[in-house]
Formats: structure tokens, sequence, C-alpha cells
């Protein structure tokens, strides 16, 4: 199963997963927890990345001390491969 990942560094912790969580390999992950839109994404919360990283069981390259932005920005390049 997917999603067995640990939330981020310094991170607060997961919020409430999706029902369906933990998801099987394969599973397109429904929205919430991923952003439908560039506006969701944009909005994401320190939770919501951390739940984020449990589901796709990676930390997106976030260091402790990294702020809101930082994080959305390093999820941002981590989804879209770059």
């Amino acid at each position: 199963m997917a999603g067995a990942g640990a939330i981020l560094p310094g991170g607060p912790g997961a919020g409430a997963l999706p029902i369906g969580h933990p998801f099987a390999v394969g599973t397109l992950i429904p929205t919430p927890p991923f952003p439908a839109t560039v506006a969701a994404l944009d909005a994401l919360t320190l939770a919501g990345l951390d739940s984020l990283a449990v589901v796709y069981n990676d930390n997106f390259g976030v260091a402790a001390g990294d702020n809101a932005s930082v994080r959305r920005g390093k999820f941002e390049l981590w989804i879209s491969g770059l």
C-alpha cells in the first residue's frame, strides 16, 4: 500500500486523510488531499503538505526550517518532476 510515509521535517502533523487511505499503489490521489487547481496548490497549508508527504511517502526535499511558501514550492517542483 502507498501512503505509509512520515510527516515533513518540522511539520505540524498530517491533517485528516481522505476516506480510502492508505491508497493502493497506482491509485489516483483524490482531492483532497491533492490540490485540484493552481489556487488550491498555492493555498496548501503545512498540515495539507504533511498529508501529501504521508500519502506520497516522500518529503519533497523539505527541510525543518522551510516556511510554508518554500515547502509549497518544493512540492510543486517535486510533483512536476523537476
